[in-house]
């Protein structure tokens, strides 16, 4: 059997990801394992203040990977970059990974777009995150 690690936190039968680098691995017991990918960014449940943003990671295996059902191009060197829109409050980035025999790994990410006011007259908004004081 492969040594492997997986960064993963299996509860209920869900895959819940609480790391900066999200890493996404199925859990089975077969010879042939969905693809492994690695978020680097964005991490999962993340406050977002812009409309859009660049998805970036790495797989392991050749593979093809679609986010929101959009074709992703792999580098040579396995990383991978995707713009991704935001709407105003929750969103779900669906990541799906498919080898050639055909087994998938699809896993959403969580974010939420909070939209910041326009600054009036040149002034500065200034934001402050409470959470975890």
């Amino acid at each position: 059997m492969k040594t492997r690690i997986i960064l993963i936190v299996l509860a209920l039968g869900c895959l819940l990801p609480f790391i900066s680098n999200t890493t996404i691995q199925a859990a089975n017991g077969g010879e042939h394992e969905p693809p492994l990918f690695v978020v680097d960014y964005p991490a999962n449940d993340s406050l977002i203040y812009v409309n859009s943003l660049t998805v970036r990671g790495v797989v392991n295996d050749d593979c093809i990977l679609k986010i929101n059902g959009n074709i992703v191009t792999i580098k040579p060197d396995k990383t991978f970059s995707q713009e991704v829109s935001l709407s105003e409050g929750n969103n779900g980035i669906i990541m799906e990974a498919e080898d050639s025999a055909g087994k998938k790994q699809i896993v959403t990410l969580k974010t939420t777009y909070v939209k910041q006011p326009d600054r009036q007259n040149g002034n500065i908004v200034v934001y402050i995150n409470w959470d975890g004081f």
